[in-house]
Parts: C-alpha cells; sequence; structure tokens
C-alpha cells in the first residue's frame, strides 16, 4: 500500500533570545534580481542591507532591430513590477510563537502617461495604440533602506487610446518604476526625463512611422516623485503613484508631426526624426 509522506520541513535551529529584523516582500521573482539572498542565508557576514533588487535589462534581441534609438545612453529595463515590503524589529525567544504584523508599503511607483493626439483628416493611429519610453528610471533597490542610486535606465511601455476630448484622442499608458528622476535641463532632447513615442500612422493604404520626443523634467521636479537622504547618499521614492499631462498636443498629418495649435508652456513636443541630435555613444 502506498503511504504519503509528511513534507519535511527544514530545520533552521532554534532562536536565540534577542532582537531581531525581520522582513518581508512579495515574491517577483521572474522580475527581479535579488542580489545576495542566498548568500544572506547561508553567510552571517552578508547582512540585510545587502540585499538590493534589481530590474531585470532588457534583452536587445526582443527590441526591434529598425527602432530608432534617440536616447542610446540609457539601458532599457523591464517594468518593475509592483514591489512592497516591510522591515520589522521584533524580539524573539526560543519558547515563544511571536505575533509579527507587517505594514507593507510600496517601493515601486506607478506612472501614468496622458497624452493628446490630433490626426489629420484621413489619418489614423494603426491599433490605437502607440508605443512610449521614459528615460530617468532607477534600475534597483536596496531593501533595508528603500534607497535608489541610479537613474541611468529607461522602460518601454505601450499607450492606448482610452477616449477623446472634442477633436484629440486621449492616449494612456501606465508602467512600475523604483524612480524617475528629471534631467538637468528642461530644454535638452536627450538624457533623463525625455518621453519618446513611436508612432505607425495609416494613410489610405499606405503606412509611415513618426518618433516625437517632449521633456518632462519639469513636471517631473513638481510631482516630488524622490526625496533625498539627509546624509545625500541617495534617493528613496516620496510618492507611489503619478500621473503627467503632456498639455501640449501632439498633430500629425501624413507626412508630418509636430505640435499642434494653441501648444504653449514649456513641454512642447519635437519631431526626433526632425532634430539633429548629435549622439556619441
Amino acid at each position: 500500500s502506498m503511504t504519503t509522506e509528511e513534507p519535511s520541513v527544514p530545520d533552521f535551529g532554534t532562536v536565540l533570545n534577542g532582537e531581531y529584523y525581520i522582513m518581508a516582500f512579495n515574491s517577483m521573482a521572474d522580475s527581479y534580481r535579488i542580489d545576495a539572498l542566498d548568500e544572506f542565508a547561508s553567510d552571517p557576514t552578508v547582512s540585510m542591507r545587502d540585499l538590493v533588487a534589481s530590474v531585470v535589462p532588457v534583452d536587445p534581441a526582443e527590441l526591434d532591430p529598425d527602432k530608432a534609438d534617440f536616447n542610446p545612453s540609457f539601458t532599457y529595463v523591464k517594468e518593475a513590477k509592483p514591489l512592497f515590503l516591510d522591515v520589522k524589529k521584533q524580539s524573539l525567544a526560543p519558547d515563544l510563537d511571536p505575533e509579527i504584523s507587517f505594514d507593507m508599503k510600496s517601493v515601486t511607483q506607478k506612472l501614468t502617461f496622458r497624452v493628446l493626439l490630433e490626426t489629420e483628416e484621413g489619418v489614423s493611429i494603426q491599433d490605437d495604440r502607440i508605443m512610449g519610453e521614459i528615460s530617468g528610471v532607477a534600475g534597483s533597490v536596496q531593501f533595508m533602506s528603500a534607497q535608489v542610486r541610479d537613474s541611468s535606465y529607461r522602460v518601454l511601455f505601450s499607450l492606448k487610446k482610452t477616449g477623446n476630448e472634442g477633436t484629440r484622442d486621449v492616449y494612456e499608458g501606465v508602467t512600475n518604476v523604483f524612480g524617475l528622476f528629471p534631467g538637468n535641463n528642461s530644454s535638452d532632447i536627450i538624457g533623463a526625463g525625455i518621453l519618446q513615442l513611436t508612432i505607425t500612422a495609416d494613410c489610405g493604404d499606405q503606412s509611415r512611422g513618426f518618433h516625437a520626443g517632449v521633456n518632462l523634467s519639469s513636471s517631473i521636479r513638481q510631482a516630488g516623485l524622490m526625496e533625498e537622504f539627509e546624509d545625500g547618499s541617495g534617493y528613496r521614492a516620496a510618492k507611489d503613484a503619478a500621473t503627467f499631462e503632456v498639455q501640449s498636443v501632439l498633430h500629425i498629418s501624413k507626412d508630418q508631426i509636430g505640435p499642434g495649435d494653441g501648444s504653449q508652456g514649456v513641454e512642447i513636443w519635437f519631431d526626433s526624426d526632425d532634430n539633429d541630435i548629435d549622439i556619441e555613444v
């Protein structure tokens, strides 16, 4: 006859009396590399402070080889899937069953981008969908402190048509990141804080690809997404969500793209293909 064995429970030994830091986070093994996690379990010299979650880089083979690149100094990473964690300091003793409750906080930011498109009569956007990328994204976060230090990445996401405002179509896309940083200069057309769109427009039996960019550094700064540590060692997310609505309308005709009538303010669309961008890789 068959006997079912009880699943074996690993013996982690007896917990000594003392105060312990206890960390909980949701499992996202396919979305992140978690540095030092295995070592932490086996090596007493590795501390919780060494635990860092890094977003997985995009395999270049996954990118369209014909995709135009207007910001090549930023590495593509996959979207940071929502990550929640909490760290508690707790007294533990060998003969007590501790009651531990966690207050899970998001260390990722959910960013929504909303743009207004105006198409000339006879021109339509293929599949009512456009591709976006935002630069100035953080690539990793330290678990213990929620600290991020880098902003040299960018993430791709799609924007879909969600409705209309008069004659304009509203497109919206969402992505999650560990942090988003502005560029130093709001008039730059490369660098951090640039939203780039790739648009395929149909006109009759012909289609044409357009590339438009807008520098959102001013809005990113005003949104107060990040706060600096007092000792200047890095930043942490100050908000878990933000929406960026580009005030400038993007006008698309069968042969050109650019800011629509009445576009004003700092954040104006530019035609990426038309800019003489001198890029050094």
